[in-house]
């Protein structure tokens, strides 16, 4: 009975596993040595393209920060940016954002998620966060009745790609508030090799694994790992077996 238990177990397992590609499960950092992005800023008819990187690094109060378009930058599981007036960090990259959080404060307009999912591009996995204003989403509810659809980057008015950044600048995702000049991505390379576009903001989300889900919680919660192995106790970020369906522990 066990031996046949184990054979069903392992066939679903390898079956499921042989469908889906790998999620990222680290966070993937976007301020890397070797990382540079080609903006393009545009005012009017006027167009310029230009070159961010990375050029140097400091110490405050025993953090390293980088040097990146003027600003001090850190990054663990977040990206901080150094307020020199106020002498703290603020966040500029939270990817634990999830659909219906407020991020950014601007007067009385604020940015909500609306999106949260994995696209594919180059065979990397990358998680991505897109916000819509709430001035914009009521908006478009108030004239347009049930048709606002958050999961269309029509709606957008910014978009995260971990490990790339804002749509916009890695360091500006405020262009779509203000009029005058905007910035946005055209290219991001990884030592000369071009990893990202500006399109590839827009590509259509992985099937399967989209939104990572909390790990099952409860006594009668029975998982299996890839190896076919029953277990109650997960480990985060790992991937995992549960009713037949496939989540990455949180």
């Amino acid at each position: 009975m066990f031996m046949k238990e184990y054979v069903i177990t392992s066939f679903m397992v390898l079956s499921l596993s042989m469908q889906l590609p790998l999620y990222a499960q680290q966070y993937l950092p976007i301020f890397e040595d070797g990382k540079r992005w080609v903006i393009k800023w545009q005012a009017v008819d006027i167009v310029e393209m230009q070159t961010y990187e990375i050029l140097g690094d400091t110490i405050i109060n025993g953090h390293s920060y980088c040097i990146f378009d003027g600003v001090l930058l850190r990054e663990d599981d977040k990206v901080y940016m150094w307020d020199k007036n106020h002498k703290q960090d603020v966040i500029l990259y939270d990817f634990d954002l999830k659909e219906g959080d407020t991020f950014y404060d601007i007067g009385e307009d604020r940015l909500k998620v609306v999106c949260v999912d994995t696209i594919e591009v180059g065979g990397i996995y990358r998680k991505r966060i897109a916000f819509t204003s709430e001035w914009y989403i009521d908006f478009f509810k108030d004239s347009y009745g049930n048709e606002y659809n958050g999961k269309d980057p029509h709606y957008w008015n910014v978009c995260w790609v971990e490990g790339i950044g804002s749509n916009n600048k890695p360091t500006n995702y405020t262009d779509w508030f203000v009029e005058g000049p905007r910035h946005t991505v055209q290219q991001c390379y990884f030592n000369d090799e071009c990893i990202f576009t500006y399109d590839d903001f827009f590509t259509k989300p992985v099937s399967g694994i989209t939104n990572p889900i909390s790990l099952p919680s409860g006594k009668d919660a029975i998982i299996y790992d890839l190896q076919g192995r029953k277990g109650t106790m997960p480990q985060k970020n790992g991937l995992y077996i549960k009713n037949g369906k496939k989540f990455i522990a949180r």
